[in-house]
């Protein structure tokens, strides 16, 4: 049980870093206008109304990464590894529906931000999956 919220965690985390990495890294690659208050929602959405689709592409391929990531990590310390990336994938879902709509976002990153992180997640964790081989004996052969 303790293997498993650590590994919920984990995936939390890997999550977070990867996260915040792209998110720096876009911000320097496709900065908003100067002067644009981030703590105003009406300028904030004004600025990423005006922004590239390359600066959400950016975003969207470093959460589908995250996701995946998130999944695998938690799955290979888990000892309930599909379970384990399905609560993962479920909370990075809930994460991602709260960002997407608590400013403006494209209608398609919206979309795409609900839909992938849980497959992803589950497919990170499906990966990860620690598998047992069968003994090699004399048996086996």
């Amino acid at each position: 049980m303790l293997r498993n919220i650590l590994a919920v965690i984990a995936g939390g985390l890997t999550n977070a870093v990867i996260v915040l990495l792209v998110e720096t890294l876009n911000s320097r690659a496709f900065p908003l206008p100067a002067g644009t208050d981030h703590q105003n929602p009406d300028q904030l959405a004004a600025a990423l109304h005006d922004a590239p689709a390359a600066m959400f592409l950016v975003v969207l391929g470093g959460i589908i990464l995250a996701s995946f990531l998130s999944g695998l990590v938690a799955a290979r310390i888990a000892t309930q590894p599909r379970r384990v990336a399905l609560i993962v994938g479920g909370l990075l879902l809930v994460t991602n529906a709260l960002n997407a709509f608590s400013f403006w976002h494209p209608l398609w990153f919206r979309v795409a931000v609900l839909v992938l992180p849980l497959p992803l997640a589950l497919l990170g964790g499906r990966v990860g999956e620690r598998r047992t081989l069968p003994a090699q004996g004399p048996a086996n052969k």
